[in-house]
């Protein structure tokens, strides 16, 4: 059974959130009438009991009001009043968190009623939190202030002064532009990942005029024209290069998930050279992890993905940074979420001891953990059967190889496209293997692994098949 839009609307809420409304209620914080907070206590109640979805109208309305039975409508109208409460309080809550955003709602309030000096006062104020705000929506802010600003000196200036009509034009061009290569960004960057069907019209006139002052001065507008030609050219190679001494000289103006973005697809473009077989694209993308390390706020801001303190580690050990990944694993895992730290740590120093040649500290540490978690078994999985490999151990290659292929078709959580990638790897290193270092062999293996592609750890492979 689907639920209500109240029931909808409840469970969305976080459990401070709750807390909060249910406080607020029963101290009259918004205004809710005595049945209204009966009924938002009640919902508090099923969520706690993780009973939410049981809640019915007819047993709300026998459970909490006795007069009302068989009143429907009247029950009705309560849950509707107490959705508009919450919807209220959600919007409150959302001008807490943005006060650029409710600074702008009170001059758009002083400007209607025509109140000058009011509105001066928030437009300044206002105009004072936007210095430095460079991102989009931030354009998007200076835009509606000076739309704002017009309308208050068009009314209230003399007809002798001349009105600033091109402060509104300029700003809206520069959040148009702005908002347009960003968006266009997304869809394209989409497009490599889904059917998505969106039409960009007027690239080519926004990309032009990207280029020009005074838009090629707002750093919203040049970077994400430098993503969209990283997307649109990925054979002009220099790009990526202009991007990083960017956001190295003004990336840290723009808000952290939008620094995020924008550190996502210079990451992408050069995870794409790679996967082309461009190996030079591995110290570039490892800069391009240092330099998000760089920025402490950055990282304290928001947990450290487990995904992506791996795959810094793997590729600074790819370049022989092993000094480097020494230091970075103790100091970094504070980042992560408590509950990934020691399947990161483990799995990261395996790895480490793997490309330093030291397998038994490897195998050590590997039995040590059970790594529940389905990207790291595969990998875990992966590093085994590469030691036994290197070891010669035909035995224990060819147990941990069947061992392998189990766990490929009996675990759910792998996809058909992991499950395509490692067969193969698989089936490679046991030719490899076989191959015993015959270069006829070793050279159909090669031709055929450059015909297949989908491999996992091809880099490994393309080593073994060169002897």
């Amino acid at each position: 059974m689907s639920l209500s839009k109240l029931q909808h609307v409840f469970s969305g809420l976080s459990v401070r959130e709750r807390r909060q409304l249910v406080r607020d209620a029963e101290t009259g914080g918004f205004s809710a009438n005595l049945d209204e907070v009966k009924l938002l206590i009640h919902l508090e109640e099923l969520s706690v009991a993780n009973e939410l979805s049981t809640y019915s109208r007819e047993a709300a309305m026998n459970t909490l009001f006795s007069a009302f039975e068989g009143d429907d409508q009247r029950m009705r109208l309560l849950e509707s009043g107490l959705l508009r409460r919450i919807e209220n309080y959600l919007v409150e809550l959302e001008l807490r968190l943005d006060p650029p955003q409710r600074t702008l709602l009170a001059a758009t309030a002083y400007n209607r009623r025509n109140l000058p000096k009011a509105f001066r006062y928030e437009a300044d104020q206002l105009q004072k939190s936007m210095e430095g705000a460079v991102d989009p929506d931030g354009l998007l802010l200076r835009y509606e202030l000076a739309r704002l600003r017009l309308q208050h000196d068009s009314r209230n200036q003399s007809r002798k002064q001349p009105l600033d009509f091109n402060r509104v034009v300029e700003s809206l061009d520069a959040w148009y532009v702005a908002a347009k290569l960003k968006h266009a960004c997304e869809v394209i960057n989409a497009r490599n990942v889904l059917a998505v069907d969106a039409e960009l019209r007027l690239m080519e006139e926004v990309r032009l005029l990207a280029a020009t002052p005074p838009f090629a001065d707002e750093p919203a507008v040049a970077a994400y024209r430098m993503v969209y030609d990283s997307l649109t050219n990925p054979e002009h190679e220099e790009i990526i290069g202009h991007l990083q001494q960017f956001m190295r000289e003004k990336g840290w103006k723009f808000p952290f998930e939008e620094q995020r973005e924008l550190f996502q697809y210079m990451k992408n473009f050069c995870i794409k050279k790679l996967n082309t077989g461009k190996t030079e694209y591995t110290q570039q993308l490892f800069d391009i992890y240092k330099l998000t390390l760089d920025n402490v706020a950055l990282l304290e801001d928001e947990p450290l993905s487990p995904f992506e303190f791996k795959n810094m580690v793997t590729i600074a050990l790819r370049i022989g940074e092993f000094a480097w990944v020494e230091k970075f694993i103790p100091s970094h895992l504070k980042y992560l979420l408590p509950e990934h730290r020691v399947n990161a740590e483990t799995y990261t120093m395996g790895n480490y001891h793997f490309f330093r040649k030291d397998y038994k500290s490897t195998l050590r540490l590997f039995q040590q953990v059970e790594f529940t978690d389905v990207f790291y078994a595969l990998d875990v999985r992966s590093i085994l059967l590469k030691i036994y490999f290197e070891q010669q151990d035909e035995d224990l290659f060819f147990y941990q190889a069947s061992s392998f292929r189990t766990f490929l078709s009996r675990h759910k959580q792998v996809s058909a496209y992991q499950r395509t990638i490692y067969k193969n790897f698989i089936r490679f290193a046991a030719l490899l293997l076989k191959a015993d270092g015959e270069t006829q062999k070793l050279a159909a293996i090669a031709r055929e692994l450059e015909e297949v592609k989908q491999v996992a750890d091809i880099r490994w492979l393309r080593e073994k098949c060169n002897g």
